[in-house]
């Protein structure tokens, strides 16, 4: 007897600017990769953000139909000179050069416009929403963490058996929630999480009732 779980597909948001919440910074460990040929293992983190628009397509992606869509970053966390990818994203949302000494996860909760593009590998093979740029989020606008989000590290895992039977277990037990960052002084706005439209998304902003924060936590730091 074999246990198979399902393969879930998810929804890319449309080329365009959105407001997004950074809701997870993920330690993946040593990482291999091969780039050029050459093989390399390097720490890596992902970075998970969580879009103001909602997945709208129930045929094809219904796992996140009615959801708000994701996207990720993954880098390389060895250092943080100025040159590497995290260095750069890090400063575009600090909006200043990060200190060496940052704890990368007090970031989870801040709010700011990503500027995304959808491209194709050149087989057609592969469809990326690529984040090319991270803006200032409007002032007073906050983009809350899902109340039904969980972070990577509290979700349950499901691992083999003695019998080859999943077993769900938990990589790290929950903690208590904690408010997600606001910044810029100004009085709190927070989001619509709204369809996603067709073509050149429209950001729109309407006060909500104060959200039920994801649990939190702080374990990765340069």
């Amino acid at each position: 007897m074999s246990f198979v779980i399902p393969t879930r597909t998810f929804e890319k948001p449309q080329s365009g600017q959105y407001h997004a919440v950074l809701a997870d910074i993920v330690d993946l460990g040593k990482v291999t990769t091969v780039y050029n040929n050459q093989t390399k293992v390097q720490p890596m983190v992902r970075f998970v953000w969580v879009l103001n628009v909602l997945g709208n397509d129930p045929v094809k992606y219904p796992d996140t139909y009615g959801k708000p869509l994701q996207v990720a970053q993954r880098f390389n966390v060895t250092s943080l000179h100025e040159k590497s990818n995290v260095y750069k994203t890090l400063k575009q949302i600090l909006g200043q050069p990060p200190s060496p000494t940052l704890d990368i996860e007090t970031l989870i909760g801040q709010t700011r416009i990503l500027w995304i593009s959808r491209e194709k590998s050149p087989d057609g093979s592969k469809d990326f929403a690529n984040i090319m740029g991270i803006l200032p989020a409007q002032p007073g606008v906050v983009v809350p963490i899902p109340a039904d989000f969980i972070r990577a590290k509290f979700r349950v895992q499901q691992t083999a058996g003695p019998q080859g039977q999943p077993v769900q277990t938990y990589a790290q037990p929950l903690q208590q929630p904690q408010q997600p960052a606001q910044s810029y002084g100004q009085p709190v706005q927070q989001v619509q999480y709204a369809p996603q439209p067709a073509q050149n998304p429209v950001v729109q902003y309407t006060p909500q009732a104060e959200p039920v924060p994801a649990p939190q936590g702080a374990d990765i730091k340069f």
